[in-house]
């Protein structure tokens, strides 16, 4: 089959292979093949004669590689084809590209397809995020005005929907893989008016992307790690239940009084701030690792020191 057959796919038309929707592995193959002839190791010898829309080049027809992205996301849409092959294929191609209206659009197209199907390399679909971050913010956006428009509906319901609205499993899928994301998926609400809601929002969404971490230490920078284990510590099962055991008991083994467990975790945490030389605010990421501990009276009391001691 000639580069010109192949090419047809990528042309605006919709040619009668790609209507025949009962091909889905025939369409899938013929995108293979000429994505196979984007590789310039593969098609250097062919690009000195055109042939119909001859090679393309990655770097020269920047145009024509949105259009296959496109019709491989056509394809898997609409034949229910679950093949990614061509798809992790070509977004590999088009990281190479310099972002464009055209190439965002494309973007947004591969987003749907991976929020609708089980798409395998959420690695290579981190790095799409991480070239076009605007993909995390709309996710995050459209979660908190699906979020506020629930509350308005539930305040005129009779009956109490206590069912939150879950942060979008795209968003904790990426964010919780790489730092970068993380810190887009927080900034987009550090820029949406302040309100309570928000920043219940912001540390829900914080804790969501932690614990569906396999690594949540590398999610925070090296200052910050050894706090941040702590804090994970404070918030683990085995931790709150000795707690309270203890509490409960209000002695130890050896019979000596217990103080506020809470309290003794306060005066650790002041200590590994001073360490890790961090300061602690409402929207801060540390804050929703265990808000039990590092609650709003905690907060103020750490900004009065910070005042005395800068009058000092």
């Amino acid at each position: 089959m000639d580069l010109l057959s192949l090419g047809a796919i990528a042309t605006p038309g919709t040619h009668p292979w790609i209507q025949n929707l009962w091909l889905p592995k025939q369409t899938q193959a013929s995108l293979s093949l000429l994505i196979d002839s984007l590789d310039c190791d593969v098609a250097s010898d062919c690009i000195t004669e055109p042939i119909g829309v001859g090679v393309m080049d990655p770097g020269k027809d920047s145009g024509r590689l949105c259009d296959l992205l496109d019709r491989c996301c056509d394809s898997i849409l609409d034949l229910g084809c679950e093949d990614f092959t061509c798809l992790e294929h070509l977004l590999g191609n088009c990281l190479e590209m310099d972002l464009s209206p055209k190439l965002e659009r494309s973007f947004h197209k591969v987003f749907t397809v991976a929020k609708l199907m089980h798409f395998p390399n959420l690695l290579l679909l981190a790095k799409v995020a991480e070239k076009y971050p605007d993909l995390i913010g709309g996710e995050v956006l459209n979660w908190v005005e699906e979020c506020r428009g629930y509350e308005k509906w539930r305040l005129g319901q009779i009956q109490d929907y206590s069912v939150e609205f879950e942060p979008p499993l795209i968003v904790l899928q990426l964010c919780s893989r790489t730092p970068k994301l993380f810190s887009v998926a927080q900034s987009v609400l550090r820029g949406v008016e302040f309100t309570p809601k928000i920043l219940e929002l912001y540390r829900r969404l914080v804790d969501h992307i932690v614990q569906f971490s396999s690594e949540p230490l590398w999610l925070f920078p090296s200052n910050e790690r050894g706090l941040v284990h702590y804090l994970l510590h404070l918030r683990s099962v085995e931790y709150i239940q000795q707690s309270q055991l203890r509490q409960f008991s209000m002695f130890d083994s050896d019979g000596n009084s217990v103080g506020d467990e809470d309290e003794l975790a306060k005066e650790n945490v002041r200590k590994l701030l001073i360490e890790s030389d961090v300061k602690l605010i409402a929207l801060s990421p540390l804050v929703a690792l265990c808000p039990r501990v590092l609650d709003d009276a905690f907060l103020k009391s750490l900004e009065s020191e910070e005042e005395e001691s800068d009058e000092d």
